[in-house]
């Protein structure tokens, strides 16, 4: 399973933003830079954290992009379903969908169950969590000496 694009370019670019300590709006295209992010991309993206309530914008000469709550308050699963929708590895264990499958089907409790373990890890981790991980990688990465 691989997580797409927009779950992990909008990770960072809400890393980053987080890690701008709230001092104001920020424009997408200091973080498009900061992140080597398409402007465009980022466009599509901010626009489902809006509606996801993770972040609010503000119009105008030094407008721009703000948290819309504590980052000690998102999880990275509230992340995921506000990019992706729910967190279903396969379309047969959502309640929509209909499969022949489904009523003898023994993988199905399966995909389900590493479904709940992965809402579990993420649902435990926020974005201030992630923030500090960035902030250990820097300071590890400034410590580096090279001969």
């Amino acid at each position: 399973m691989k997580l797409s694009t927009r779950v992990r370019y909008g990770l960072r670019a809400l890393t980053e933003l987080a890690s701008s300590g709230g001092e104001g709006p920020v424009m997408l295209d200091l973080i498009a830079r900061r992140q080597a992010i398409s402007r465009k991309y980022l466009d599509a993206i901010f626009a489902r954290l809006k509606a996801g309530g993770i972040v609010t914008s503000t119009r105008g000469a030094g407008g721009g992009f703000h948290m819309a709550r504590d980052p000690e308050d998102i999880t990275l699963l509230e992340l995921y379903i506000a990019l992706e929708g729910p967190l279903n590895l396969v379309d047969c264990v959502s309640d929509d969908v209909r499969c022949d499958q489904k009523e003898h089907c023994a993988a199905i409790s399966i995909w389900r169950g590493l479904g709940k373990v992965m809402e579990k890890y993420l649902g435990a981790l926020t974005l201030a969590d992630v923030v500090r991980m960035k902030r250990d990688v820097e300071v590890k990465a400034s410590n580096m000496f090279y001969i």
